[in-house]
């Protein structure tokens, strides 16, 4: 045992609340740490470069569909109701859509969802047992766009950093005038508190930064954001009873 001290420590210096998870083993999260993009560095992996999309995370989606539209048919906005097995062997699963509900017929379906939605999928079982040996994790992810990067050229550029404040991982992207933060568990439901009731949030995060990147001390650094928002998940990511994600 590392002992509780130096637990608390790993799991700041990380950045992911979830490693708190009694259910999650000590060699389950360290696989997580070591494989992790933003964490592998630091546990015998090899160190990532963080990057994020300039025109956005659209950009991605609309990448991969140029790539397998004429492959694929790909439906946005239809959200799974229910599942049938045919008689003759495939599915029927039934959406519901904008516009009206829809039926599809498939040989073979694979899932790909979160937990908390299977309980309302019409057609497919899933055992008590497994049903409660799931716990549930807040995530909240949240940006601060401001009208410059005031952080260039201060050595941050496509890295994060961690620390014990509401604001857990905030990610410097190389392009884009904007922050990006992520936690997870209790700190999850205190920043979205926080976004909620707080008129001085960014001032918080500013205190943070201030903590944590001690060359940015002078007042006119960082500048107030343009925009700022969050988004919410009170059952972001899900864990098995041994401590492995199984959805997020």
């Amino acid at each position: 045992s590392i002992g509780k001290y130096k637990f608390a420590c790993l799991v700041t210096m990380a950045g992911y609340d979830t490693l708190q998870n009694p259910h999650m083993t000590f060699d389950d999260g360290y696989q997580l740490l070591k494989h992790h993009p933003e964490t592998c560095g630091l546990f015998d992996g090899e160190a990532t470069e963080w990057m994020a999309f300039s025109d956005g995370f659209t950009a991605l989606t609309e990448a991969m569909i140029g790539e397998v539209e004429n492959d694929v048919t790909i439906a946005l906005e239809h959200e799974l109701t229910e599942v049938t097995a045919r008689k003759g062997g495939g599915y029927t699963l039934g959406f519901e859509t904008p516009d009206r509900r829809r039926t599809h017929g498939f040989d073979k379906v694979v899932f790909a969802m979160p937990i908390w939605s299977i309980p309302k999928l019409r057609g497919l079982s899933m055992s008590s047992f497994f049903r409660k040996s799931i716990t549930p994790v807040p995530l909240t992810k949240a940006y601060f766009a401001y009208a410059n990067r005031w952080w260039a050229d201060m050595g941050v550029e496509g890295r994060c950093f961690s620390s014990e404040s509401m604001f857990r991982k905030v990610y410097f992207p190389t392009d884009g005038n904007y922050v990006l933060i992520y936690n997870d568990g209790e700190s999850a439901e205190t920043l979205h508190q926080a976004f909620g009731n707080d008129r001085n949030i960014h001032t918080a995060f500013v205190e943070a930064v201030r903590d944590h990147l001690p060359f940015a001390l002078a007042p006119e650094v960082i500048p107030k954001p343009v925009d700022a928002d969050h988004q919410f998940w009170p059952e972001g990511i899900s864990f098995y009873t041994r401590g492995k994600v199984v959805t997020s």
